[in-house]
């Protein structure tokens, strides 16, 4: 094996074992603690909830959870959590319920009395540094006639969207978790669920995309292999070559990586650029540049010029690869020329989608379309791995997604929420969805 990957592969063997003597932890399957004292929930429209004091009920030991609202400070009922679940005895009763449950999986219910919560999907967030579960419900009312389904959400440690128990309010205000204090700190705050709650998916970078002998086939048959690596400066990078439909081998680029992003030098310079960044958010735009046929991304975010496309990304989701969960992220890209002294965008905007550990729809080295007057665009087949199986498909991009049609106007029972959890109000623009119908629950990818 090649040194480049034997010190991956060490590294690999200091980290494991760090972790084991306790050097510094791993908190990828670490349960977050959901009680502490002095801890507090701020909900809009609600007021504050706050953790104050124990007490003792049929011999358990439970922590006060208080509301300060309007009408002043009230006890709201006793609770104590037990591995990912949390009980509580609400104030004046004497019966405990189970309030949360982390550990559910898709499929499953939480019910409280009339309302029912199902599990449809499921994610990983960070948040400081932590890997925590998180659970998505559609959540309806049995009586209900019409059912007034709504789309929620909870986090380990953390609680839920619109109330600190899931408790849905039908036919009033919806309320919405603001800020989570804990020891005087803020651990969570609303922007930390503007779709940021789906994207921070592995806890820890284990280099998923290059690995020695891994190929990326092109629908034209030609065919990229890591082969080998070679040591530039101070870093290692392995050697990426294309081998065509001729049967010709060469040496196309110099690859590293470095947290989410794909570092590259073209053979003959010295010079490194970013080919992708995983790490993007809803809502970024970065510049794609492409010279010959090597293209890059700008260091930095920022909008197209003359001699660069507009990449914005729409949207950002997990799909899992051979029992991975990845990051998607869904592009748009615009090609600008100079027509009149001034920039416009041309007609054909091409959907792009980036997979963490694969690429793009359009290639390992290909960030995004070739838009160039009279150029090919050739779209990845399969990803194969060095032992010879196929790991990723071309229609696995669209994994989980049903593409539909625009809707021109709301729909009567349908609603549209972006893949954070947000309903969409009015008619949804292009771009990846959850379409909620009854009591159906479907990705879909806006055209």
């Amino acid at each position: 094996m090649n040194g480049f990957f034997k010190i991956q592969k060490m590294m690999i063997a200091v980290a494991a074992l760090s972790v084991l003597f306790g050097l510094f932890p791993l908190p990828l399957h670490a349960c977050k603690e959901f009680l502490a004292e002095g801890k507090q929930w701020e909900y809009h429209g609600v007021g504050m909830y706050r953790i104050e004091g124990d007490s003792l009920h049929d011999s358990r030991t439970y922590k006060k959870l208080y509301l300060d609202g309007q009408g002043g400070s009230d006890l709201f009922g006793l609770l104590r959590e037990e591995g990912l679940r949390v009980f509580m005895v609400p104030s004046g009763g004497q019966e405990e319920r189970l309030m949360l449950d982390f550990g559910l999986c898709v499929g499953d219910s939480l019910r409280f009395g009339s309302l029912c919560y199902k599990t449809t999907d499921r994610s990983r967030v960070v948040l400081q540094g932590s890997l925590l579960r998180k659970q998505y419900f559609l959540c309806h009312e049995d009586s209900s006639e019409v059912i007034p389904t709504k789309l929620t959400w909870m986090i380990e440690g953390v609680g839920c969207d619109e109330d600190i128990f899931c408790l849905c309010r039908f036919n009033t205000s919806r309320s919405r978790l603001l800020r989570v204090f804990e020891g005087g700190e803020c651990i969570f705050n609303e922007a930390d669920n503007m779709d940021s709650v789906m994207l921070p998916v592995v806890g820890e970078f284990e280099g998923h995309t290059i690995k020695d002998r891994k190929s990326w086939v092109m629908d034209d048959g030609d065919r990229l292999v890591v082969e080998g690596d070679t040591l530039l400066g101070q870093c290692g990078y392995a050697c990426l070559y294309n081998h065509d439909s001729r049967g010709e081998s060469q040496l196309v680029a110099l690859l590293r990586e470095e947290d989410r992003r794909i570092m590259s030098v073209c053979p003959g310079s010295a010079d490194e650029f970013m080919v992708y960044d995983f790490g993007l958010q809803p809502g970024d735009v970065v510049a794609c540049r492409c010279e010959g046929d090597f293209f890059w991304i700008e260091d930095g975010i920022g909008g197209a010029s003359g001699d660069a496309d507009e990449l914005q990304v729409m949207a950002v989701d997990i799909i899992e690869v051979e029992g991975k969960p990845l990051r998607r992220l869904h592009l748009v890209q615009r090609h600008y020329e100079l027509v009149d002294g001034g920039l416009q965008a041309g007609s054909y905007q091409p959907d792009i989608w980036w997979v963490e550990g694969i690429g793009s729809n359009y290639g390992l080295m290909s960030p995004c379309a070739n838009l160039r007057t009279g150029a090919v665009a050739h779209l990845l087949k399969e990803v194969v791995e060095a032992d010879g199986h196929v790991s990723f498909t071309a229609a696995d991009f669209l994994q989980d997604i049903t593409p539909v049609k625009n809707v021109p106007r709301p729909v009567p029972g349908k609603d549209f929420f972006t893949p954070g959890g947000m309903r969409v109000v009015g008619s949804p623009s292009k771009g990846m969805y959850i379409e909620r119908t009854g009591g159906t629950v479907r990705k879909v990818i806006m055209k």
